[in-house]
């Protein structure tokens, strides 16, 4: 399946996100929750879910880290070994973010990246 014309440009995304929390009163953790379902969604159109399947997933100290989180606690329920990449220091900058931190932190394997 082609997947291409569902891209955004990030300044996009950032403004339709807006616009849903602002506007439309959708929590965070929903949008970050639908972000990481489609993308499961294309890995799993792929065959790259389940058992036998192994993930690394990186994250930053932005919002969208929390995506990151959210899509490594959706591997893992799918069976797949899930390496997360945390590429900042200290806990994530969002509310939500945390939250799918904190879902994840002791049930997939999380690699530290010291900030240089």
């Amino acid at each position: 399946m082609d997947y291409s014309h569902l891209s955004a440009r990030r300044a996009q995304m950032k403004a339709m996100d807006g616009y849903a929390v602002r506007e439309l009163g959708t929590y965070e953790q929903t949008l970050m929750e639908n972000a990481a379902r489609a993308v499961l969604r294309v890995l799993d159109d792929k065959g790259l879910t389940g058992c036998g399947c192994r993930a690394v997933v990186l994250g930053g100290s932005g919002d969208d880290v929390g995506d990151g989180w959210a899509l490594s606690a959706m591997l893992k329920e799918s069976g797949a070994s899930v390496t997360a990449v945390k590429c900042f220091e200290g806990a994530p900058v969002s509310h939500a973010a945390g939250y799918f931190y904190n879902k994840v932190k002791d049930s997939v394997e999380i690699k530290d990246i010291p900030a240089a």
